[in-house]
């Protein structure tokens, strides 16, 4: 949407606010005309309107871009009781001159009804408020209208809505009523302003930005997202210890910076993150020993110590982890002879390592994700190089193992998504060293889109990362060839 402020060298605003609804096909209140060009865009008199009206008046004149009416009937209250520039009434003048109005215009209160919007109070405007005596905010908030004209008594009591973003009494408390918003969504649905939240051509990648940072070379990076909008970003750097940057922050770049994280962790691989909730981060990795560790993050107690899991695995291994539920943990990791093993947490503690997903063959770090309380779907890349996939069901159990195609080198590990239910979005690096990227469902044989690549303009010296906070966008971290870190949004860029 774009907006134009007018400037002068006059100090007062010039002008005034115009933007006009365009036609969605409902009844067109009374005074109001749709012109046959949609003018698309909104003009305000200057910022410094903004200053002396305050911000009800740049969302008065969205509102009418996005399909409103005033409250009053016309696009201006003083016709209403026909008042002239610089006259003056009394409150006698003024009722005579509304009965007047509502008597040429089907005899009852309807006739001040401006919006055609069904809970929205009829408004006789700002002009009739103040020559009747009433200031346009505090008490009272309704006026009584009786009297006798041309022999007919008349009986009316009118409370407008004073507080109601478009009318143009400028009280503090300004909404919109939920009859207002259901015709704003309207007409963004329309055609003539949907483009404003949906553009399907522009719903691509944003090409690479550096999030800095020096990590161990060929590694991956650990994300999370808490709160969606919010990411913290975990890496292993070439001493082994861990480094953090979360975003948003009040910075340039909207990035903290890298900081030394979770305070005695030494890492011989990339490290691993998950969250059950807010206040919450679990850290996972395969220390120098060869065993799995963990530490965790809550708000209020900051970082824990760290806890050896067990286990054997190799220098440079990464663990995959998901929380299907809050206070739950499942942990997956690839032993010295390829096999998959698993590690489960609850309320009774650890299961230990137990061997998982029978027929699993892995060359690479397994990758987790689940999309439901009784989900798990793994994901590596096999002896022959393309990714293969396993789920498991609580109600059946561990499925075959599937392949899904590509060509990965060995010890690469993939990164898997999945924004919405029985959705999957797959990235990894391809022996030729782009990013590429397979889809779950599709409409072919085996459910998947094939192969294709993706995230252009990074050839990354590490396997990807992907995380996700709804359902319309997607990010992907990679380190670049100075084991610097990049990151790439896919979404709407339009928005």
């Amino acid at each position: 949407m774009v907006v134009f402020f007018r400037w002068g060298t006059d100090p007062a605003p010039t002008g005034n606010g115009n933007a006009g609804p365009p036609d969605i096909g409902r009844p067109i209140p009374q005074g109001w005309k749709h012109e046959r060009t949609d003018v698309g865009f909104v003009t305000m008199p200057s910022t410094q309107s903004l200053v002396d009206q305050g911000p009800a008046f740049l969302a008065h004149e969205v509102g009418h871009f996005l399909g409103l009416h005033h409250t009053f009937p016309g696009t201006s209250d003083g016709p209403i009781i026909d008042l002239k520039d610089g006259e003056t009434l009394t409150p006698a003048q003024a009722q005579e001159r509304l009965i007047r109005f509502i008597r040429r215009n089907g005899g009852s209160a309807i006739a001040l009804d401006g919006d055609l919007v069904k809970d929205t109070a009829v408004d006789p405007g700002t002009a009739f408020w103040r020559m009747h005596g009433h200031p346009e905010c505090g008490r009272p908030d309704s006026v009584r209208v009786r009297g006798t004209l041309d022999l007919i008594p008349y009986d009316l009591t009118l409370r407008p809505p004073r507080d109601n973003i478009m009318s143009y009494y400028r009280c503090a408390e300004k909404r919109f009523t939920p009859g207002q918003i259901e015709k704003l969504q309207a007409t963004i649905a329309h055609p003539s302003r949907s483009h404003l939240v949906k553009h399907q051509s522009r719903f691509d990648w944003s090409g690479w930005f550096p999030v800095g940072g020096t990590f161990h070379a060929g590694d991956t990076v650990a994300v999370v997202a808490r709160r969606p909008g919010t990411f913290e970003v975990f890496g292993r750097a070439s001493d082994g210890r861990l480094w953090q940057n979360d975003y948003p922050a009040p910075t340039p770049d909207r990035w903290t910076g890298w900081n030394l994280t979770a305070p005695g962790a030494v890492a011989s691989g990339p490290p691993t993150a998950v969250t059950w909730s807010a206040d919450h981060v679990q850290l996972f990795f395969v220390g120098t020993d060869g065993q799995a560790w963990t530490c965790n993050w809550f708000d209020k107690t900051g970082w824990s110590g760290m806890f050896p899991l067990g286990g054997s695995f190799g220098a440079g291994e990464s663990l995959a982890a998901v929380a299907r539920t809050k206070g739950t943990f499942e942990l997956f990791g690839r032993g010295s002879d390829g096999v998959l093993w698993q590690n489960d947490y609850s309320t009774q503690g650890w299961t230990g390592w137990n061997r998982t997903a029978p027929s699993a063959v892995a060359s690479g770090p397994p990758t987790a994700v689940t999309w439901s309380a009784d989900h798990v779907s793994l994901f590596f890349v096999g002896t022959d190089g393309q990714a293969w996939t396993v789920n498991w069901y609580d109600e059946t159990g561990w499925s075959g193992v599937f392949p899904l195609g590509g060509s990965f080198g060995t010890g690469e590990s993939l990164a898997a998504i999945a924004r919405s239910k029985e959705t999957f979005e797959l990235f990894g690096r391809g022996s030729d060293g782009r990013v590429w990227q397979n889809d779950y469902p599709a409409a072919t044989p085996d459910g998947w889109t094939g192969w294709t690549v993706t995230a252009p303009g990074l050839s990354p010296s590490g396997s990807p990362t992907a995380l996700s906070h709804d359902a319309d966008s997607m990010q992907v971290f990679a380190l670049d060839a100075g084991s610097a870190l990049q990151t790439t949004y896919w979404g709407n860029l339009d928005a």
